[in-house]
């Protein structure tokens, strides 16, 4: 209040649940999340100026190995992959992103949970995360395509269950974040306790103005909401302890 010190310079150093207790930030959460998507567009959103400069025929030939990958020939591929990067001069994130689509493509071929180790694995949630940001973005509402896949939820699952990518670490990517969770919850067991309450009463005012009773609004997680969508392909892979962080 003095301003001895800025809030942006607070911001840099300071703890997220200090910052939200001492009003600096509204929410922890809310500011931990609006961070990571920052960072996540400013280092891995690719600039079409420099797709359009790299070597298609590098690329042409990255999705050929892809399809043609197994699990024989796996040393090999890994070999072929890193000589495709070095040689076109091939973005690394960009890459990684293929392997991920071709992993989402087939997810029950093993051989791509094993290349995707071969990347940074500070890299995968912003990567990763970046594709369930798209689902939720305007562009891809207006492109009708605005529920997120069942089969990145389950990649997503597959990567947590070979401890290749932390919950809390994608968890900030979703939507919603942990704080409207909670509230949702709260509203949606306050009005479920309402609803039982009055259970069996007879309203006698009921029609008396000519109108019925409005039937109570119960609050619901959505279709969209990317949380409990992670939660269900986890545990349809009986990856309980993963799941249990999340409920």
């Amino acid at each position: 209040k003095k301003e001895v010190v800025t809030a942006e310079s607070l911001k840099k150093v300071l703890d997220f649940e200090l910052m939200a207790s001492s009003g600096i930030v509204k929410s922890a959460d809310m500011f931990e999340k609006q961070l990571k998507k920052l960072n996540t567009h400013q280092v891995y959103r690719q600039q079409k100026y420099n797709l359009l400069r790299e070597e298609t025929e590098g690329y042409s030939k990255l999705l050929v190995l892809l399809g043609t990958l197994t699990m024989a020939d796996l040393d090999e591929g890994i070999k072929n992959l890193r000589s495709l990067i070095g040689y076109f001069d091939l973005d690394p994130n960009r890459v990684f992103d293929l392997v991920l689509e071709a992993a989402e493509k087939d997810l029950t071929n093993p051989v791509y949970i094993k290349v995707t180790a071969q990347f940074k694995r500070s890299a995968l949630p912003h990567i990763l995360g970046f594709k369930f940001q798209y689902y939720t973005s305007p562009e891809a509402e207006a492109a009708g395509a605005g529920v997120t896949p069942a089969t990145l939820y389950r990649l997503a699952a597959l990567l947590v269950a070979h401890d290749l990518l932390a919950i809390t670490d994608i968890l900030p990517h979703m939507s919603p974040t942990p704080a409207e969770m909670v509230k949702l919850d709260r509203e949606r067991t306050a009005a479920l306790n309402k609803q039982a309450d009055e259970f069996g009463r007879v309203n006698l005012n009921s029609g008396a103005d000519g109108e019925a009773d409005k039937p109570l609004e119960i609050p619901d997680f959505g279709d969209s909401n990317q949380v409990l969508g992670l939660v269900e392909a986890l545990i349809g892979m009986r990856a309980w302890g993963a799941a249990k962080e999340l409920l």
